[in-house]
């Protein structure tokens, strides 16, 4: 697993989510699947979990939010954004 296999995850997990569900469940549940694939990452590879595979997590937490996912109002967004700040902050 590496950064690029969480950006696919997260851009199949969006197209296949039902637009239906709140912004606010799917945000939860992006974090969810964000949060373990992040965590797996730094422990199966931590060498890999560099400056550059944070940043390109970070803009897919973005992409998804701005595709609707979220609104950027939500606690759930600030949630999102809280655990790319906190994965940076482990470098």
């Amino acid at each position: 697993m590496d950064f690029t296999a969480l950006v696919h995850h997260i851009r199949e997990f969006h197209s296949e989510f039902n637009i239906d569900t709140s912004p606010s469940a799917r945000a939860d549940k992006l974090f969810d699947e964000v949060n373990e694939f992040a965590t797996a990452m730094a422990y199966e590879s931590p060498q890999a979990a560099d400056d550059e595979a944070i940043d390109v997590l970070v803009c897919a937490i973005s992409n998804c939010l701005s595709r609707g996912i979220a609104n950027p109002l939500d606690a759930c967004y600030f949630k999102l954004q809280r655990t790319a700040v906190k994965y940076r902050g482990r470098l």
